[in-house]
């Protein structure tokens, strides 16, 4: 792991706060790759797929929310800008709220201003609380896209529901990494950040795989399915939903298969944790 390297970039798109900037160059050498590139996604709460991006060259994708103390001096890392809201024709008046980044709001925006010209309808939106997003505009009530700031405007819409939340992916990836690697080594610190996130999110850690990694698929019928499945299965509806009649739902071990047609479908919410996962695996197969 080229910690110098990585150190530099971050560098260079960041002002970091000086008292960090020394501690990370004292620590990072003792610690192993997976809690380094941890403790790295917690502190600019960006996850640890982006920065391994950063590290190859590559553009992140937009799921971060950087430390509103730091000055981005270019876009490497995306800044967190509002939330996305989503109200279904249920009839029950719930809006789901998904805090998303400032260039994820300009796609969603450009997508919905040439909606009539696409031939996919159906958007994919990655959000910062560990979902990846698959929903038809057309299939639901309303849409929302609301800055941060909205909450103390005088013309505010109504919205009841919503309030400002900004998340870190990163902190998802991380508790997931450590749940599943109880040997990683560290200095507590990025343990620490982990343990706060469960307790205000009043998720045990022994419950993390069934709550992070949960999809749910929102029916035209106002029914909610709900099902634990297998990353594949979360990469294949992320990335094709939209060019195929029929969703499949398959835990990791094989002992259900669930399918249900695309046409019952308005949204679906995928664990990003899961279509990351697979979107590393795949990268490895062509370096």
């Amino acid at each position: 792991m080229k910690f110098d390297k990585l150190y530099r970039k971050l560098r260079s798109s960041f002002t970091m706060p000086l008292a960090f900037s020394d501690d990370f160059k004292s620590i990072a050498p003792q610690l192993g790759e997976a809690d380094a590139l941890s403790m790295l996604a917690v502190v600019f709460e960006t996850s640890v797929y982006n920065l391994k991006l950063l590290l190859e060259n590559k553009t992140p994708i937009p799921s971060a929310h950087h430390w509103t103390c730091l000055k981005p001096k270019q876009d490497l890392i995306d800044p967190y800008w509002g939330h996305l809201g989503i109200k279904l024709r249920t009839g029950d008046g719930v809006t789901h709220w998904y805090p998303i980044t400032w260039s994820t709001r300009e796609y969603i925006m450009g997508k919905l201003d040439t909606f009539g010209e696409m031939q996919n309808q159906w958007l994919q939106v990655q959000t910062l609380n560990n979902k990846a997003l698959v929903f038809d505009p057309l299939l639901v009530e309303r849409i929302w896209l609301l800055d941060e700031a909205s909450q103390d405007s005088e013309t505010s819409p109504s919205t009841e529901d919503w309030f400002p939340s900004p998340e870190a992916q990163g902190l998802y990836e991380s508790a997931l990494s450590l749940h599943r690697d109880e040997e990683l080594e560290g200095d507590g610190v990025l343990r620490g950040f982990v343990q706060s996130f469960l307790e205000d999110k009043g998720i045990h850690i022994d419950d993390i795989e069934g709550k992070f990694r949960t999809t749910v698929v929102h029916t035209k019928e106002g029914c909610k399915i709900e099902s634990v499945t297998m990353a594949e299965c979360a990469h294949e509806t992320y990335t094709y939903l939209s060019g195929r009649s029929i969703m499949r739902l398959q835990s990791d071990h094989g002992e259900y298969h669930s399918f249900v047609p695309r046409d019952a479908i308005v949204l679906v919410e995928l664990p990003l944790c899961d279509v990351h996962a697979i979107e590393d695996e795949l990268a490895k197969e062509f370096v």
